[in-house]
């Protein structure tokens, strides 16, 4: 039973190429039929019908609106004239005829492109005449024909693009004719909550449902007061239903058919059940119903005698529909739960100083909420977890002291939360998440002492939240994220006392934010060579080890907020590319202290840049002369790319003192003369700003 996001967004896209399949098969008749009336037409008496084959010679498809309505003064009581029409390119109004007996007449009509409405005909008891019918492209509409008994003559209708809709008519008894019915686009509808038009009072069998297997919008069952049971909408795919509405049909007990069973396990839309009978009267009483569902109200074990006690308490429950917490001071095993298969809500193993392994779970595949594996001292491992597919919100296993490995996790494959693993102090090796490709929070690895690899995230692409890995005395590599390629949060490596590099996040690309902090074995940042957007603020700081850091070159200047680099004692190489680049920007923040001679200020670090030869230097031959310079200058670039260059003057501090061109310039080669008279002698950058790039070199006036 893995109802998942996945799955509905996988039917989402089924849906839509429906639609484009849906007009796709109409396209030779467009193309190549005849076809006529593209404003539409209207027929308010029998004459009308009657002659329109000799108004329109050869019109077998029309173009426009088709509506065949009156009043009650309206003569109209057979089709027969409009047998020679296959298609309908926009909607079909059948309205307020009372002397029409039957849709004899459109029998020929294989596809309407539109909305089909068949309302307020008085005589009218089926849909025989429709029996060619396949595809109805809009909504499908059946109210208030007050001698409707079944609906029969739609056999061969399999799909309506838009909702199914069938309320107020007062004497149909079945939905029968609608057997071949596979796909609704929209909601199904049967019976009215709104009072002006009702229910269907006497509609006791909706059988003739059971082909439908997929809708794209809400199942409304309401106000139809002969209806006991929903058989007949137990083939629905489930993830394929946005919502459920099942309200005051008083006599109906029976809703515990597979597609609402298995929609409540996992909903992502709203849920009325109420004004029904005993049996169907609110949700929990649907579960209680459904094979195999259970305790909608959670359970919570407390003692081993619980656990063994609960196939006799609660036979035949293998899906428990609300939270279970398992916490006791003499749980020793959980083989009293050997056939659990799901649990719809929240999983608490917690507390049991006694509990070694999780045998008895062994069955389980599905938990809808978050699963928690807390302070569980003598717990050595989770291999009895290996049927594990599905965890709906956050995964936290921590404080389990003896636990070794994480196997048994292999078969889990989607996690919508946070992963966070904390605190347990015997824990060697994270293996086994080897199929997560995504994690939907935070990833967290935090102060287990004897870890020393991240194996296995082999196959784990992005992090949508923070990424932290903090206080592993042991962690000595980070390898089993090779294929990481984005932090959507902050990526914090923080106290892991024996990590030498970064090794591992190759090829991560972007974070927003990063923190580096304490990291006493560090000594480069070897790892983050792909590293190229940071989206937030940057943090090097107490890392007793570093001494360099211009393994990194990608990163992108433009997408730091702000820099910081403290206390590192022995890091004296601090003139990587994209730290002189930021450092160059105009306002930049910046705190650069207590680090080794060379990396002790902003202005060592500034003083350090110069020495780098610029990469782009040898695209742009950007050059400047004479310098040292007393007060005319010669500044000489070529422009590869038409955009924007502009070239500035700052001070030491970042303060700019002139802009000397400011201008969108084509492919070319240009020099120009600066005056320097007007400045007092100092070190100045010249920064040159092009579509290539920023280029920076040092300036000394005298």
């Amino acid at each position: 039973m893995l109802s998942t996001n996945i799955l509905y967004k996988t039917f989402c896209s089924v849906q839509k190429l429906f639609v484009i399949l849906f007009i796709l098969s109409f396209s030779p008749f467009i193309l190549f039929s005849q076809s006529c009336l593209p404003e539409g037409i209207t027929f308010t008496t029998q004459a009308q019908i009657d002659s329109f084959q000799i108004n329109y010679p050869n019109c077998t498809e029309i173009e426009g609106d088709v509506q065949i309505e009156g009043d009650e003064n309206t003569d109209i009581t057979n089709l027969e004239s409009l047998n020679v029409i296959t298609f309908m390119y926009q909607d079909l109004r059948i309205e307020n005829n009372p002397t029409l007996f039957n849709l004899l007449g459109l029998h020929n009509i294989h596809s309407i492109g539109g909305s089909l409405v068949i309302a307020g005909n008085n005589e009218l008891g089926n849909c025989v005449g429709l029996n060619d019918l396949t595809n109805i492209g809009g909504d499908f509409e059946i109210k208030e024909n007050p001698a409707m008994t079944n609906l029969s003559g739609l056999d061969s209708l399999n799909t309506i693009g838009g909702s199914l809709q069938i309320y107020g008519n007062d004497n149909l008894n079945n939905v029968n004719g609608l057997e071949t019915l596979s796909f609704v686009s929209g909601d199904l509808v049967i019976g009215s909550g709104i009072m002006l038009y009702g229910g269907n009072p006497f509609l006791s069998d909706i059988s003739g449902l059971n082909s439908l297997t997929s809708i794209g919008g809400m199942i409304k069952v309401s106000n139809n007061d002969s209806l006991t049971s929903l058989t007949g909408l137990g083939n629905i795919a489930p993830e394929s239903i946005y919502g459920i509405q099942i309200d005051s049909n008083q006599i109906l007990s029976t809703c515990g058919v597979e597609s609402i069973c298995t929609y409540l396990a996992n909903p992502y839309g709203s849920v009325i059940i109420e004004g029904n009978a005993p049996g169907c009267n609110e949700p929990e009483q649907v579960i209680e119903s459904c094979d195999g569902i259970c305790l909608p109200a959670g359970i919570i074990f407390s003692n081993q005698e619980q656990i063994d006690a609960f196939q006799s308490n609660h036979p035949n429950c293998s899906e428990i529909a609300g939270n279970v917490i398992i916490s006791g001071e003499d749980i020793s095993n959980l083989n009293g739960l050997n056939i659990l298969t799901s649990v719809w809500g929240n999983l608490l193993i917690g507390g049991n100083p006694m509990l070694c392994s999780l045998s008895g779970l062994d069955s389980l595949s599905y938990i809808g909420g978050s699963f928690l594996i807390v302070e569980n001292d003598t717990l050595v491992d989770v291999v009895n977890l290996n049927g594990l597919q599905y965890i709906g919100s956050n995964f936290k296993i921590s404080e389990n002291k003896d636990l070794i490995s994480l196997s048994g996790l292999d078969g889990v494959d989607y996690i919508g939360g946070n992963i966070r693993i904390i605190d347990n102090a015997n824990l060697e090796s994270l293996a086994q998440f080897s199929n997560i490709e995504y994690v939907y929070g935070d990833l967290e690895i935090i102060e287990n002492s004897i870890l020393l690899s991240l194996d296995d995230f082999s196959n784990l692409l992005a992090i949508v939240g923070d990424l932290h890995i903090r206080s592993n005395e042991q962690l000595e590599s980070l390898t089993g994220l090779e294929n990481l390629t984005s932090v959507g949060g902050k990526l914090e490596i923080k106290d892991n006392v024996s990590l030498p590099d970064f090794q591992g996040l190759n090829n991560l690309i972007s974070t927003n934010g990063l923190e580096i902090l304490n990291n006493d074995a560090l000594t480069d940042l070897t790892g983050l060579e792909s590293l190229a957007y940071l989206f937030g603020g940057v943090i090097i700081q107490d890392n007793d080890g570093l001494t360099g850091m211009t393994e990194v070159e990608l990163i992108n200047p433009g997408s730091i907020e702000n820099l910081v680099i403290q206390n590192n004692v022995q890091l004296s190489a601090c003139e990587a590319q994209w730290i002189c680049d930021y450092l160059n920007i105009p306002n930049s923040l910046a705190q650069i202290s207590d680090n080794s001679p060379g990396c002790n200020s902003v202005e060592e670090v500034l003083e350090a840049c110069w020495t780098i030869i610029d990469k782009y230097d040898l695209i742009n031959g950007f050059t400047i002369s004479p310098n040292p310079s007393s007060s005319n200058l010669k500044i000489r670039f070529t422009i590869f790319e038409r955009g924007i260059t502009t070239f500035e003057l700052f001070e030491i501090s970042g303060v700019k003192v002139k802009s000397l061109i400011n201008e969108i310039k084509m492919p070319g080669t240009y020099e120009k003369e600066v005056d320097l008279s007007k400045l007092n002698p100092g070190i100045y950058f010249c920064v040159l700003k092009t579509e290539e790039g920023i280029q920076t070199k040092k300036l000394i006036k005298f």
